[in-house]
């Protein structure tokens, strides 16, 4: 009954902290519009008429759209559903310590690291696919182990449509398994799978956009100046959590020993490292793959620790065995305040990008079209065309960005309204200066100030009478 209820303490957990902060990512609500347009039968577009790859999850899009189809609400169905697969991370963690014939005492570590590490519980209900990726690489690790090729595949097509850094997970199961068995025999037994869940993708999606690639991971390479490199920010993130660092490092000795074993800690480095030599930015939902497989590895690391103090008694009269799982746990002992943040961090997306949303589609003519960097609820809200001045969803703009041309979004295309910052944030670089916007008729209809009394504010300007 452990897994059940490893899984039912994670989804109970993820629950509450949903409910007490309703801390809901801006980007979940790009995938939501792809899905919606889809459902709706104005195709896999974020703006109608525009074939644009944005999203870059199109296995969390299609499965969205197909609940859409049948009546479901996204936003709340994308919170469920990342929640149910936070609960079987939790799991699946049990059954990989279950299945390499690990001690009870490490199955438990497992069940109670994973299904409360604050960084994983943030991000289960956030919308995004990313609760439903760490999922997929769980059970991947799973039947890795449990050499169980041929559901390997089609698992491994899953994790790739669902995020493409899957790839560095693939590489490193291709290498490890092959290496272990001394053949390529691992490889060819997963294939099958692997191409009937991606070919069909691949090639409707190059016939639909002209490229299976999506737009948008080109757009965030170039976000690197705005968020700040992967492995600096990651380093950010695992600080709180520092406690459980020697007891990863631990674990990953331990799984080092064999090819066959090392499959997370593989997938780990070529993860943290492929994302920042790849130049793909710090953001917070890329965070949580990496910090599963640390905390997973600081399961085993304190678990073997554990019973190694435990020796010849039960470790449960071990002070030196109890010292050891408390001190694992302390690495979690910033999930309260993980929560009032989210709370904190999600009254202020409402504050300012919600009601920004709320208020364009109070005063924007139908037809319009507004230009935006933050598109996800902003987007969403006004039901707006949107000019996405950092290029993820708008044709033609990445190009132009990576030459350096930053304002060519809102100079050429002449959006009738613009949601932008004015006094902070990235968005100035993206705006033509004061004179332009004169010239072009742009004046400041509304704005909210990013605190009472602060000169910085979200402001909309319009060209409109």
């Amino acid at each position: 009954m452990l897994p059940v209820l490893a899984a039912g303490l994670a989804i109970a957990l993820a629950s509450a902290f949903f409910l007490h902060g309703h801390f809901f990512n801006d980007d979940a609500l790009i995938t939501i519009r792809y899905s919606e347009n889809l459902a709706a039968g104005h195709g896999l577009v974020y703006n109608p008429g525009e074939r644009v790859l944005g999203t870059t999850t199109p296995f969390w899009a299609l499965l969205l759209s197909l609940l859409a189809y049948v009546g479901l609400t996204l936003p709340t169905t994308a919170t469920v559903l990342g929640i149910l697969g936070f609960g079987w991370t939790a799991a699946v963690s049990v059954l990989l310590q279950r299945q390499r014939g690990a001690t009870l005492v490490t199955q438990l570590a497992a069940a109670a690291l994973v299904g409360t590490s604050p960084l994983l519980v943030r991000w289960a209900g956030s919308g995004m696919e990313t609760s439903f990726y760490v999922a997929s690489i769980a059970s991947f690790l799973w039947l890795f182990q449990a050499e169980r090729f041929r559901a390997l595949g089609v698992v491994g097509g899953v994790m790739l449509l669902l995020r493409p850094d899957a790839g560095v997970f693939l590489f490193a199961g291709c290498v490890l398994g092959c290496w272990s068995a001394r053949s390529m025999k691992p490889v060819l037994r997963v294939l099958p799978g692997f191409l009937i869940v991606t070919l069909p993708w691949f090639i409707g999606a190059t016939l639909y956009y002209g490229s299976p690639l999506p737009n948008s991971g080109f757009a965030k390479r170039l976000q690197v100046a705005d968020w700040g490199p992967f492995l600096t920010n990651f380093g950010r993130h695992v600080m709180p959590a520092l406690a459980l660092v020697p007891f990863a490092l631990i674990g990953g000795a331990q799984r080092l020993r064999s090819p066959r074993a090392a499959l997370p800690v593989a997938g780990l480095v070529l993860f943290v490292f492929g994302m920042h030599f790849g130049s793909l930015p710090g953001c917070a939902w890329y965070m949580p793959p990496a910090m599963f497989l640390v905390v997973l590895l600081a399961a085993e690391g304190a678990g073997s620790a554990a019973m190694a103090l435990a020796r010849d008694t039960s470790w449960t009269r071990s002070l030196a065995s109890w010292a050891v799982l408390v001190g694992a746990a302390l690495g979690h002992q910033h999930l309260p305040k993980s929560a009032q943040q989210a709370k904190r961090d999600q009254a202020g997306i409402e504050r300012l990008h919600g009601a920004i949303g709320h208020k364009l589609k109070e005063i924007a003519p139908a037809g319009s079209s507004v230009a935006v960097d933050n598109i996800g609820y902003i987007g969403y809200r006004s039901g707006l065309r949107v000019v996405d001045i950092m290029g993820l969803v708008s044709p033609g703009i990445v190009e132009h960005l990576a030459a350096g041309d930053e304002t060519y979004a809102i100079r050429t295309r002449r959006p009738e309204f613009l949601a932008i910052w004015v006094g902070r944030g990235a968005t100035p670089r993206y705006t033509p200066d004061q004179a332009w916007l004169d010239e072009n008729g742009y004046r400041p209809v509304f704005a909210i100030p990013v605190a009472p009394g602060a000169t910085a504010a979200y402001t909309i300007f319009s060209r409109l009478d």
